[in-house]
């Protein structure tokens, strides 16, 4: 058989999402970078073999990705594409082949190889970035806008074929809104995609339960998106569309008067009159706008995971909406971009820094560690010793004592010596010999409301922050889940009674933040040979370089998935109105919820801690989401004195991360956009899932907590009491202590009253 290794080519890589109109590549700073790789051969012979792709991260230092899909070419078969994830730096991108003996057969750096002579376009963090399927009208006007005018606030990429769409969730992980225009020819390949390729649409519904937000418009294909068999997204749509019914033309008055809010001139828009579905609201869905009366919804909107699904009932890609003069500002309104201002925050000649960014606010405690702090006037002492002993000291006694000026070629050096090797141990005895890890852990947790008041977890997710210190020059490896191929958490919900949750599609990286200098100054240059070799998909990440007592920040997410959903609670509770709760809550956690509080509308509960059992009545003890602020304080002083189980009991004397911070924090990202001093100011899109403002203006309230912080020994992280399950195993074993905080989010859809 012929040796097909020289006829093995890299034939086009993909990266990240290329706008067909402006062939501009889009990708975000330290987020998943989506690269389609195609290898092709001669035809000739047979090659099994596989691809990496790797890319410095802001250190200089390579993350490697392996496509989880083999490469096999055979006569038959002469070309393949797969799919590789690497996190998106400043650097370029290198696409290898390797065959079955770890050979290198092809290689390609991009974008020298390809004659290009530009990387991918970053985006910003205060920017979103949209992907439009289906050529919806409006959209790409924002190009122009941006030329002529200040920033709209967003990027639109237009996808040329649906081939370019990745099959995993976190292919998308820049991207905050997708919207599916299916009327005409131009829609009907996606819907086609979504039918033929069962990978695809289960990636974008586990991005939308990962905090993406789907808009579908739709009007002329109605009874294709009511059928599951050819929509497979069917049951996330917020409206039902009987079969068989048809479209007929409509004016919508309300798409009018919400596009007036964003027009320039308002008086002078008409009434956009087009088909129009009628489908009917789904219980727990939410109306945005109306059609030609309040009765006949337009947008329909409802949170599905952390994410929202959002239904237009009419074609955006054909008909008179192509023509109608508000098409750009109804898509301002509708996802909700605000223009960037034309001067960045100002920095005063005093203070030359800015306000810390809400995410900065949140990782910089878990970078705090137990470490003496040596005063500055001991330092100067002992740099003022070492002076004086390299100095008249070594003189009067090698030359006025001893009168032997030479010895002084001995005596330095081993002064030298001496005053490093008592630095170094000094050193030591103030940071320690032992590995220290701090992890903060966000649960979101959607439930669903029985008639009988017994929620069930519907679906979940978490996302986790780890903060590792070394003692040593190491190179580590970690996971998320078990070290084994299972990996699995357990979320009690009795004492008696545990429920094996798997961990699915779980992603481990770098973290970066949004006001980090790596996204202004660009790559440094790294001595670290090898590459960090990362598994997206398995939340594996291994060969991670340290050095001794250096810190490193890494972000984690993650699906759950239970084979019998538990039980957390029995929420009994209506909604008189959008700012009121009444009835009751029983918890039936395994484990207390601390500090725990109910946020509905703009009004909020504080409920103190739950314990297992407890029966909380929600009545008129609440404070406005805007004052409560005020209470914190006295909740520092209240939960410093936090009662903890006796197991993983932690020494509130004890130096570390501030736990009480950390949940203001959480709770002020959670309701971000509430707190903006003024409507100029935009949420921060660079981790949108964060902020759930949204579900209080969408009939539903938030369950939010702490469980008891816990420390325990790295040898010790395969016993994980109730919901803290996360980091799966740490290699190398070295000694050391676990410090993690675990924050819960749980989400209630409730009941109107009647």
């Amino acid at each position: 058989m012929p040796d097909a290794h020289g006829q093995v080519r890299i034939e086009a890589v993909h990266v990240g999402f290329v706008d067909k109109y402006t062939g501009v590549s889009y990708g975000r700073f330290g987020h998943w970078l989506p690269v389609r790789v195609v290898v092709a051969s001669g035809g000739v012979a047979e090659f099994q073999g596989y691809v990496t792709v790797s890319m410095p991260d802001a250190d200089g230092i390579v993350h490697e990705a392996k496509a989880e899909e083999l490469i096999q070419l055979s006569p038959a078969k002469p070309r393949q594409a797969v799919w590789a994830y690497v996190p998106c730096g400043h650097g370029k991108l290198r696409v290898q082949v390797r065959d079955a003996q770890e050979r290198t057969v092809a290689s390609l750096t991009h974008p020298d190889d390809l004659g290009q002579t530009h990387l991918w376009h970053l985006i910003r963090p205060a920017i979103s970035h949209i992907l439009a399927l289906g050529d919806p009208a409006g959209l790409h006007e924002n190009a122009a806008a941006q030329e002529s005018g200040p920033d709209p606030g967003y990027r639109v990429c237009h996808l040329d074929t649906p081939q370019y769409l990745p099959e995993r969730w976190f292919g998308y992980d820049s991207v905050q809104a997708i919207v599916l225009a299916t009327g005409g020819s131009a829609g009907e390949p996606w819907l086609q995609a979504l039918r033929d390729r069962p990978a695809l649409a289960q990636a974008l519904r586990q991005w939308v339960q990962q905090g993406g937000h789907l808009v579908v418009s739709v009007a002329e294909r109605a009874n294709w998106l009511a059928q599951a068999g050819r929509f497979p997204l069917a049951d996330m749509l917020p409206g039902d569309w009987p079969l068989g019914r048809q479209v007929y033309p409509e004016l919508l008055v309300g798409i009018r008067e919400v596009t007036a809010t964003r027009h320039r001139e308002p008086t002078a828009l008409p009434t956009l009159r087009t088909d129009w579905a009628e489908f009917r609201k789904k219980p727990t869905a939410t109306q945005r706008a109306f059609a030609a009366d309040p009765l006949k919804p337009a947008v329909l909107v409802w949170p599905y995971g952390l994410g929202q699904v959002t239904l237009l009932t009419w074609d955006t890609n054909v008909g008179p909406f192509t023509r109608w003069s508000g098409r750009k500002e109804f898509w301002e309104w509708l996802l909700e971009t605000e223009p960037l201002p034309a001067r960045q925050a100002f920095r005063t000649t005093l203070t030359m820094q800015r306000e810390p960014e809400p995410l900065t606010q949140l990782i910089h405690p878990l970078e705090q560690f137990q470490t003496e702090e040596i005063p500055f006037s001991h330092a100067a002492g002992f740099m003022f010793l070492y002076l004086l002993l390299a100095g008249p000291v070594d003189y009067l006694i090698t030359v006025r004592w001893l009168r032997r000026p030479a010895w002084a070629w001995l005596t330095f050096p081993l002064m030298v010596m001496a005053v490093t090797l008592a630095a170094w141990l000094s050193a030591w005895a103030i940071h320690g010999d032992q590995l220290a890890v701090h992890e903060l852990v966000v649960y979101d947790l959607e439930l669903e409301a029985s008639s009988r008041g017994a929620t069930r977890v519907v679906r979940g997710s978490a996302s986790a922050w780890l903060v590792l210190k070394s003692p040593q020059l190491a190179a580590y490896s970690l996971g998320i889940g078990s070290s084994a191929s299972d990996a699995t958490a357990t979320i009690s919900s009795q004492p008696a009674k545990s429920f094996p949750a798997s961990v699915r599609e779980a992603v481990l990286g770098w973290a970066v933040r949004p006001d980090d200098d790596a996204l202004q100054r660009g790559q440094r240059e790294s001595l670290v040979q090898g590459a960090v070799r990362i598994a997206p998909g398995q939340g594996r990440l291994t060969h991670l370089p340290m050095q001794a007592w250096s810190v490193k920040t890494l972000f984690a997410r993650w699906l759950l998935h239970w084979d019998v959903p538990p039980t957390l609670a029995e929420a009994r509770l209506r909604a008189p109105d959008l700012n009121t709760i009444r009835g009751e809550l029983v918890w039936h956690g395994a484990w207390p919820l601390l500090g725990s509080e109910l946020t509905f509308g703009i009004r909020v509960w504080p409920l103190g801690d739950l314990q297992p059992g407890h029966k909380v009545q929600v009545q008129r003890n609440d404070v406005a989401l805007l004052d409560r602020q005020r209470l914190q304080s006295a909740q520092i002083s209240r939960v410093e004195a936090e009662v903890v189980t006796p197991a993983t009991a932690v020494d509130p004397n004890k130096k570390g991360f501030d736990s009480l911070t950390l949940v203001e924090t959480l709770r002020r990202l959670t309701f971000q956009r509430l707190f903006m001093a003024n409507r100029r100011q935009a949420a921060q899109p660079y981790l949108p899932y964060l902020d759930q403002s949204k579900r209080l203006r969408q009939g539903q309230a938030v369950l939010s907590g702490y469980l008891p912080v816990e420390e325990m020994p790295l040898n010790q992280l395969s016993h994980r009491p109730s919901l803290s399950s996360t980091l799966g195993f740490l290699e190398p074993a070295l000694p050391g202590k676990l410090r993690r905080l675990v924050f819960v989010r749980l989400y209630i859809p409730l009941a109107e009253q009647d």
